[in-house]
């Protein structure tokens, strides 16, 4: 995919072993693949505020898609692609659970940057 960006000062303070997991978190989604790596980049925005769009982004997601349960009643302009990232990015907040505060959340907002720059590649 592409590099992740993350705030700079909350990245350098979380300990190697949290940062490993992020990181394995993110490939194990595919948000990483190849030599893509997470950077830290102190222009970012902080995790809590990227959290906070990912919880809407995730809301509206699943409130678009409520009542969905087969390929059948999916109307025809549904966007699989994007259907693909936001599972993804799901299934990678799932998991940044298990990484201890205040890694979770950092590990929140790397998915939802990952998930985003996915989401840019569907047409």
């Amino acid at each position: 995919m592409a590099n992740i960006d993350v705030n700079a000062a909350e990245w350098h303070s979380l300990t190697e072993t949290d940062r490993e997991q992020i990181t394995s978190i993110m490939k194990e989604h595919g948000f990483l693949t190849g030599s893509d790596r997470i950077v830290a980049d102190a222009s970012a925005p902080p995790a809590m505020q990227v959290c906070k769009t990912a919880a809407k982004h995730l809301a509206s997601v699943a409130r678009d898609h409520k009542g969905i349960s087969k390929a059948a009643a999916v109307q025809k302009a549904f966007n699989w692609c994007k259907a693909g990232c936001n599972i993804a990015e799901a299934g990678a907040v799932a998991a940044c659970a298990l990484v201890p505060t205040p890694g979770n959340i950092v590990c929140v907002a790397v998915a939802h940057a990952g998930a985003d720059f996915c989401r840019s590649k569907c047409k």
